[in-house]
């Protein structure tokens, strides 16, 4: 069995013992194969896997990973902007900055997909906590078919209310007038963080919302059924909102769709 190779320049490869080969590693030491479709975080099937921060090798059709500096408004649509709700992108993030005097919402949506879909958003809270009744929220929205700004919608966010993280879930009749909290989540103090990724699941009959503290493992939050408020989803995208003049800021990594 041979030892662990290293090399420095991807071409020479060296075994722990430093005795120098020539070329790439033979074939019964180091077996590729070939681009599995099915597994976005594959570059190779059965042996090189990306870690989950680093782009898909094959790109899901909601996808934006924010590169660049420039916010994408061929594929995002702005629902609601008032105020000073703004969206930046630079350093390979979304920062999402909203700012009301009253508890109101913003959202970035794109066209939903047939079902079964899932997203996920890796987001960070990146104000400083409030106190008091005051809240900020930012997470994934859904919109039913029809005009947008009239749709009835669902918000499946990450929280600070209260004067604790939490995640919810809050129907809206529009993405201005509230209606109901059907599902409202504080875990134990200390166990979240405030970075998470946050994954929604549609399969046409129930939204499964779900968040991880390391993108791999999620912990269900609560399961609803999608004919109850929305009926057929017409849009997917991501929403923030606050009930205070200080800012309230959230920065999204990357929104992808991992099936």
């Amino acid at each position: 069995m041979p030892g662990v190779l290293v090399y420095t320049d991807g071409t020479n490869y060296f075994t722990m013992r430093g005795v120098a080969g020539s070329g790439a590693p033979t074939i019964d030491k180091y077996v590729l194969g070939a681009l599995d479709a099915s597994l976005p975080n594959a570059v190779a099937n059965p042996t090189a896997y990306y870690g989950v921060d680093v782009a898909p090798a094959v790109a899901g059709s909601l996808d934006d990973e924010f590169n660049g500096s420039v916010f994408d408004t061929v594929r995002w649509t702005s629902v609601s902007f008032r105020g000073v709700a703004t969206t930046t992108v630079s350093n390979s993030l979304l920062t999402f900055n909203y700012n009301a005097a009253d508890s109101n919402q913003s959202a970035i949506v794109q066209t939903a997909p047939a079902t079964p879909w899932t997203v996920v958003q890796k987001v960070t809270m990146a104000s400083l906590p409030v106190s008091g009744a005051t809240y900020r929220l930012c997470g994934i929205s859904v919109f039913a078919t029809g005009t947008v700004t009239a749709a009835k919608c669902i918000f499946f966010s990450f929280k600070y209310t209260n004067g604790a993280f939490a995640f919810g879930q809050d129907n809206f009749t529009n993405i201005t007038t509230f209606s109901s909290t059907p599902a409202s989540i504080t875990p134990p103090a200390g166990s979240v963080p405030t970075t998470v990724w946050l994954q929604l699941k549609n399969d046409g009959t129930n939204f499964t919302f779900s968040y991880s503290v390391d993108g791999v493992n999620y912990n269900t939050l609560t399961t609803y059924a999608v004919a109850t408020w929305t009926g057929t989803v017409g849009y997917v995208g991501i929403v923030i909102g606050g009930s205070q003049t200080a800012p309230t800021l959230f920065s999204t990594d990357y929104f992808r769709r991992t099936q």
